[in-house]
Order: C-alpha cells, then structure tokens, then sequence
C-alpha cells in the first residue's frame, strides 16, 4: 500500500511579509496561524515529513543562487578545496571530500561544504597546535579577520572556513542564513543554533557498492532541504511506508522539505 502524498502547508501567516498589519487585521491574522499551526501538527504526528510553501518570502532567483554557488564550489579543483578542509577547523567545519562520509558502514558518494553557526566565544586548543599557518577567525585567508593561531580546536568551537571562489559564495550563504532568521522568531528561540549543509552529488560510478547517502536518521530537532530537480529523496514514514519526497517545482512556488527525525507534535 502506498504512502499518501505528503502535505504541503503555506506558512505564509508566520512570514515577515504578512506581520506588517494594522490592528483591524489582527483577528484573521490569528484564525489564520491556527489553521497552519493544525496543519503542521498533523503533518507531525500524522507523517512526519512535510512541504513548505515559502514563496511569498523567498524568491525563486534567491533559492536557485544558493544552488549554483554550492555547484560552482564544488566544481573546482580538488587540492583547492581540500585548502578548507575539515581538519583545518574543529573537525565538523569546511569541505567534507568525496567518500569521507560514511553511512551503515558505507562510504556515501558526495562531497559537502559544512557550515555552523559561529561560536560566539573565543576559541579553545584541546591538544595543542598543529603544523601551519593560522587561520582567521571567520575563515582562511579572510583579510577582515584577525589571525589566531591554529590549534587542535574543539568540536564546535572553530571558524567556518570559506572559500576562495566562487567569491560571491559567502556573502550568499550569510545573506541566506540571516533571511532565515527573522526577527519575529526571535522571541521563540533566541539562543539559537543552525547547522547548513551543501551538498553536491556527482553521478555514480558502476559497480560501487554504495550509494549517493545512505539511509539515515537526521539529528537535531528539525531538518529543511532544498534540493536540486534531479535529485531523488525517499522518506519513510513512522510505519515503515516510503514517501517519495522529491524537490516539487510547481508553478512559480518554492518548496522546502521538512524532515520532523523524532516525530514530535508541535503545537
């Protein structure tokens, strides 16, 4: 028996775009919160997985140029990227290469650029230094920054690293990031804490026992994606049913998927 469609819910009420209103509008704004509110709860606790429909709030332009700076990274040379690799940071922070990722005891075949959000203390060794040169605190060879010395950082507690080209692909990320994290959630979850994952997948080799990523449950509370036409997602529900939960690309619309890994009702 198949798996129902999963939902797609508009959360347009919760948008800065629609919390410019006057007091009159106040009543219906409410009504209207309530009615996504019940729709996510169930999408939570009835499946699990869901859509959002954020296009009254991010452009189309705005997800595609996320998408193309993440391919034109990871289209660059090899030893360019490894200049940011993970061990250069705190071991979780910069480019994970091709097959370092291992899922039920299988090398997954992508590569990713790791982000967290900043550590707002100052960073701390926990074996000593490592050979090389420093690091800045926002990243490699970034002028803006003062340089530290380079230290055996703990988990967590280290500078993203950025890279060189394309150029533009930070001030892309950041400016994303920030749009997500608008002011009226601020209240909600003032301490916050984000992780975002680019991730390129370049096609399958014959024969590699393997997969483009394993099958998996995501940590953490909640889990968006947005994703290239071409890539294929498959999630399966709390009874074992598989949900094809492929990127949507209706009309002018733009969709995250929201992954809920432990199921938890949310009101």
């Amino acid at each position: 028996m198949a798996a129902p469609p999963l939902p797609i819910i508009d959360i347009t009420p919760y948008l800065p775009t629609s919390l410019e209103r006057t007091d009159s509008d106040v009543p219906a704004t409410a009504a209207a919160q309530l009615a996504v509110a019940r729709a996510l709860h169930s999408a939570c606790r009835d499946v699990g997985f869901f859509y959002l429909d954020v296009s009254s709030f991010l452009s189309r332009e705005e997800m595609d140029e996320v998408l193309q700076v993440g391919r034109e990274f990871f289209a660059r040379p090899q030893d360019e990227k490894e200049m940011i690799r993970l061990e250069n940071s705190d071991g979780v922070r910069g480019y994970q290469r091709l097959h370092q990722n291992i899922t039920q005891g299988k090398a997954d075949h992508h590569e990713g650029l790791d982000l967290y959000a900043p550590n707002p203390y100052p960073p701390r060794a926990r074996f000593g230094p490592l050979t090389g040169e420093g690091i800045g605190v926002h990243g490699a060879s970034d002028p803006r920054d003062a340089t530290v010395e380079k230290h055996a950082l703990r988990p967590l507690e280290g500078p993203n690293q950025w890279p060189e080209h394309p150029p533009r692909l930070r001030n892309t990320l950041e400016q994303w990031t920030e749009k997500m994290k608008w002011e009226e959630m601020r209240g909600m979850v003032d301490d916050s804490f984000w992780v975002m994952r680019v991730i390129g997948y370049p096609p399958l080799p014959d024969g590699m026992d393997g997969i483009s990523c394993g099958e998996h449950k995501d940590y953490g509370c909640l889990t968006y994606l947005t994703l290239h036409n071409s890539v294929h997602l498959v999630a399966v529900n709390h009874i074992g049913w598989p949900c094809d939960a492929s990127m949507l690309r209706f009309c002018d619309a733009n969709t995250f998927y929201n992954q809920v890994p432990a199921r938890r009702p949310v009101s």
